[in-house]
């Protein structure tokens, strides 16, 4: 089972992935996953956290000591030149709430099993009324 999730993020189709084998990178730079899944479910969340987080999971996958991984996430913005990637930008139009969410998805889909319905996100409002 895949744990990427297939996310349409400000207009832009985008694929979020922590692989299972990329945790111990993954929780060199944040701390538990599971610990940072509960915090963040129970609104405990930074727009920076969030931000860092679909970063990592949308970037190239880490490689080296995972204890050097805050190095890979350093050079990573380093490595933008300063130019606002997709994400940032999304958060800039559509403000950090709204992620959350997808944040939860993806850090689910590294520690769990999802379904494969689970495995979407999309920051488009939805029409109640269309059908």
């Amino acid at each position: 089972m895949t744990n990427a999730i297939i996310a349409r993020v400000n207009g832009a189709d985008m694929t979020l992935c922590v692989h299972r084998e990329d945790l111990p990178y993954f929780e060199a730079r944040f701390g538990g996953a599971y610990a940072l899944y509960k915090r963040i479910a129970a609104g405990g969340w930074k727009a920076s956290d969030l931000l860092d987080i679909l970063r990592f999971a949308s970037g190239p996958r880490p490689h080296g000591d995972p204890m050097f991984a805050h190095l890979d996430a350093a050079f990573l913005k380093l490595r933008g030149g300063g130019k606002v990637c997709t994400i940032e930008a999304a958060f800039l139009a559509n403000g950090p709430a709204i992620y959350a969410p997808l944040v939860l998805q993806v850090l689910a889909a590294a520690l769990f099993q999802l379904k494969p319905a689970e495995m979407t996100f999309t920051d488009e409002a939805v029409d109640v009324g269309a059908r």
